[in-house]
């Protein structure tokens, strides 16, 4: 997740990538330009989601100075509620992590 606010030379505002069809001798160019909209969080997959609250225990478990608000707490509620399909466990077991890194603080 990128906040909203940054601005950084780093970030593409366009993707191009060349496709060449099977049948085809000739290749095609395609691009796809990015609109920078702000989105709620609450709004966004399952999946973004839950990979925002890794990203987020990722900084508060090393400490970070760019993890702003993110909490143990907030993000083991952020992945609870982010359960997609969970067939082997893992989304469960990261929850698991979160809880048991937060009560070693």
């Amino acid at each position: 997740m990128i906040p909203a606010d940054l601005v950084s030379t780093y970030l593409p505002k366009t993707d191009d990538l060349k496709y060449q069809d099977t049948a085809d001798s000739q290749s095609q160019l395609l691009t796809h330009v990015y609109k920078a909209a702000p989105m709620l969080l609450a709004k966004t997959s399952d999946d973004c989601r839950f990979a925002t609250a890794v990203a987020g225990f990722r900084l508060v478990l090393r400490e970070s100075d760019y993890r702003g608000k993110a909490t143990y707490g907030n993000m083991t509620v952020l992945a609870s509620n982010a359960f997609g399909s969970d067939s082997d466990g893992y989304q469960r077991e990261l929850v698991r992590l979160v809880g048991v890194a937060g009560g070693l603080k």
